[in-house]
């Protein structure tokens, strides 16, 4: 995707870095970019930088008219308003074959002609002063322009936040706390469960992995590849103690009293003879904890401040 997008930017005499094609075109800063060949899911994306002066109402009009994309031959929830970066994009998405220069150039024109009439032309100023300057550069992946004394300013306050989230550690003690209390509280669902219907409910340790990942995630504030491994470790204690408490307190109901070290040696006897069956329990605690985990992992890489520059 990188290649074709280059192209198609080539074609529009936009420059080129790596797999972005960026400039101005038309009175307009635009972008267009490809995802890495490795990238898991493949498309182009292109987009307007909104200028000042965008009336945003008018915008939002125009996005949100299925029936004019629909004519336009492109997809409505296609369409994307990122207000942080000030951008209005279109995610172009092939279900099969890699897109030609001229499927995406077509594209990318009736999604600019659509939006031209409500985003003016796009002032040669400075995005921070407002000072006159003819020097485009791409800041996060955005076309912008800057004058030399506010890019010196944008890195050095860039400089400070950096080491600020250096200096901000995860709170361990917290966060360990917090599974363990997760883990004792999945795992007297667990058990609760258990006592009260006779049967194990492999469904259950959707619960236990989830009140695990949640109150570890509350605890530590900032998650890191360690704290999620404390994550998953955690949440497979709750479903081994929660079985171990169940089979225990069957055993005392039984009249063998609640003895703890019976109980675990029933366990093994359990896990033994169920098999891969048994597996299950742990299987279904892992599918929330990792989904969490992976959902925290990607905010946190987002939320990680970057600043890359290209001339």
């Amino acid at each position: 995707m990188e290649a074709v997008a280059r192209e198609a930017g080539a074609q529009l005499g936009l420059r080129s870095n790596d797999g972005t094609a960026w400039g101005r075109w038309n009175d307009l800063l635009v972008r267009i970019q490809g995802t890495p060949t490795l990238s898991q899911t493949q498309y182009i994306s292109m987009a307007l930088v909104l200028p000042p002066g965008t009336v945003m109402q008018s915008l939002n009009a125009i996005i949100s008219n299925k029936e004019m994309w629909k004519n336009l031959g492109l997809k409505h929830a296609m369409v994307r308003l990122d207000s942080q970066y000030g951008i209005v994009s279109y995610i172009l998405m092939p279900a099969i074959r890699t897109p030609k220069v001229e499927d995406i150039l077509d594209t990318f024109r009736k999604f600019t002609t659509a939006l031209k009439p409500v985003i003016p032309s796009y002032p040669s100023k400075c995005e921070k002063c407002g000072r006159d300057v003819n020097r485009l550069i791409l800041v996060n992946s955005v076309p912008v322009y800057m004058c030399d004394d506010d890019l010196t300013r944008l890195q050095q306050q860039f400089t400070q936040v950096a080491a600020v989230d250096r200096a901000t550690k995860p709170r361990w003690g917290l966060a360990i706390a917090m599974g363990l209390l997760g883990a004792l509280v999945g795992a007297a669902i667990w058990a609760g469960i258990g006592l009260a219907t006779g049967n194990i409910f492999y469904l259950v340790g959707l619960v236990n992995g989830f009140i695990v990942a949640v109150a570890m995630q509350w605890g530590a504030k900032k998650v890191t590849g360690p704290m999620i491994i404390m994550m998953i470790l955690f949440a497979l204690l709750s479903t081994f103690l929660g079985v171990w408490l169940w089979i225990t307190a069957v055993g005392a109901q039984l009249g063998y009293g609640f003895d703890l070290i019976n109980g675990l040696r029933v366990y093994f006897i359990y896990m033994g003879e169920a098999g891969g069956q048994a597996f299950l329990d742990y299987f279904f605690t892992l599918v929330p904890t990792l989904f969490i985990a992976w959902n925290v992992a990607k905010r946190a890489k987002a939320a990680k401040p970057t600043l890359d520059i290209q001339v």
